[in-house]
């Protein structure tokens, strides 16, 4: 997890290697914007309600998130 500074405003980010290079993710969850750490699946989990997401898409796994 890192904190990235743009136009004066703080973001908590995830970042991943991948085999292709580093992708980052907001940590605010798409479906109320809690924050999201990284499980024991090296998914992104969703704190408050439990969303799922793909570490290096950011793609869906499972809801209530819904993008």
């Amino acid at each position: 997890m890192r904190v990235v500074t743009s136009g004066g405003k703080n973001y908590a980010v995830v970042v991943t290697r991948t085999a292709t290079g580093v992708v980052a993710f907001n940590r605010a969850c798409t479906h109320q914007g809690t924050f999201v750490t990284v499980n024991s699946a090296n998914q992104l989990y969703c704190i408050s309600h439990g969303s799922l997401f793909n570490l290096t898409t950011g793609a869906v796994i499972e809801g209530p998130a819904s993008r």
